[in-house]
């Protein structure tokens, strides 16, 4: 949703736009079945080897994401398009913290410390922390507003169309 309004406040057109995977938690992408993958293979042939791709970890607090889970999906991007260069953030945040009920009483701090640690491990390169979103800014309980969307889209613009 966030790459929608990057779209919409940018001309770089450095980010492919969104597809239709459902989203879907890191633990999906680290699945090298996943059906996401099928779909990411249409857009090298659309729209070409990518030259960065953003991988932004999400979970749920019933199903929590770990770092074995994060390398895994950064491998399966590597092996598809070898030299991309990935740049990797945790979901956005909000104020106050907990306030998307999907990841919890912590929001996305322990997401934070471990794109951290994937990072310092050389895995990939830190991504853009985005929001933090706000009760006004959602749709739903959890996912950003059509100006919410601009919003971050443009915090995306601001990191990656210097990259």
């Amino acid at each position: 949703m966030t790459v929608d309004g990057y779209h919409r406040v940018s001309d770089a057109n450095l980010l492919w736009p969104r597809y239709p995977t459902g989203g879907k938690s890191i633990e999906k992408w680290a699945d090298n079945d996943f059906h996401g993958w099928d779909l990411f293979e249409e857009n090298v042939v659309t729209y070409g080897i990518p030259i960065v791709v953003w991988v932004q970890v999400c979970e749920s607090e019933e199903r929590p994401v770990t770092t074995v889970e994060i390398r895994a999906a950064i491998a399966n991007v590597l092996t598809r398009v070898p030299s991309a260069v990935i740049y990797l953030s945790a979901i956005n945040g909000y104020h106050p913290v907990d306030l998307c009920p999907t990841l919890g009483p912590d929001g996305n701090l322990d997401i934070l410390q471990m794109v951290d640690e994937v990072v310092a491990e050389g895995y990939a390169l830190r991504g853009p922390d985005l929001g933090p979103l706000k009760k006004k800014q959602l749709a739903g309980s959890c996912h950003p507003n059509l100006p919410a969307r601009d919003w971050m889209g443009e915090q995306l613009a601001v990191f990656f169309d210097v990259v």
